[in-house]
């Protein structure tokens, strides 16, 4: 994902995992050993940086297991519905854009009907 997903709240979450794995004497190989995740992915949830997961479903699936494993119960962070500037910068865009699209679309409509009409004239006059 290229999106940065790291934030205060959510390294401060993957400090609580740490700190866990860290008092239960475990290294990350002996986490991956036994639960089978992936070591990229717990080095992820305790540094707080969710880029490395393909979809917010599957980072808050990897966090209950870890948690779970780990016996904590933390709360998954909202970093995923951040809306950032650029997104908000985006919205506007889009907008703008479906406005000028049903402007033009109306636009479309009122030509053909006049022309429509035009050359009915045409044709009835020469009927």
């Amino acid at each position: 994902m290229s999106k940065y997903l790291k934030s205060a709240s959510s390294a401060k979450v993957g400090r609580k995992f740490f700190q866990a794995r860290e008092k239960l004497g475990l290294s990350i190989e002996e986490i991956n050993s036994s639960t089978y995740i992936n070591l990229i992915y717990i080095k992820a949830i305790e540094t707080g940086d969710y880029t490395a997961f393909p979809s917010e479903t599957f980072a808050k699936a990897y966090f209950k297991k870890y948690s779970d494993f780990l016996k904590i119960n933390p709360v998954f962070p909202n970093i995923y519905g951040q809306d950032t500037t650029n997104s908000k910068i985006k919205k506007k865009i889009e907008k703008k854009i479906n406005k000028t699209i049903n402007e033009n679309t109306y636009l479309f409509y009122f030509i053909i009907i006049v022309s429509s009409l035009a050359l009915m004239g045409l044709f009835f006059r020469y009927i």
